[in-house]
C-alpha cells in the first residue's frame, strides 16, 4: 500500500476513541490514515482507510485486513488510537 505521497500533506491530529477513528475515516474517505493503537504504553502503526463500507487496516506485520465497520469496532472497542498523519486518497486502492 502506497501510504503517503508528500510530506506537505501529512497533517496531525489527536487523540481518540474507536468511535472516533472511524467517524473520521467515513468523513475522510478514502484518505489514508497513519493511526498509533494504544497497548499499555506499547504503539502499534496502522495504515487505514474507508471505501465502499468498508475499513481496510495494515497492521505493522503487514497484514492485510478488510473489516466490516462492527467487526473493527468490536475488535478495538476499548482501544484509544492517536492518528498522526493523514493523507491524499490511496493510489491503487
Amino acid at each position: 500500500m502506497k501510504q503517503f505521497q508528500s510530506e506537505e500533506a501529512k497533517t496531525r491530529i489527536d487523540y481518540c476513541t474507536t468511535n472516533q477513528l472511524i467517524y473520521r475515516l467515513k468523513e475522510n474517505s478514502p484518505q489514508v490514515f497513519e493511526a498509533n493503537l494504544k497497548l499499555r504504553g506499547l504503539n502499534a502503526t496502522h495504515y487505514i482507510y474507508y471505501k465502499k463500507g468498508k475499513i481496510y487496516d495494515e497492521g505493522i506485520d503487514e497484514k492485510n485486513i478488510r473489516w466490516k465497520e462492527d467487526e473493527f469496532l468490536n475488535h478495538y472497542q476499548s482501544n484509544k488510537w492517536v492518528i498522526d498523519y493523514v493523507d491524499s486518497p490511496i493510489i491503487n486502492g
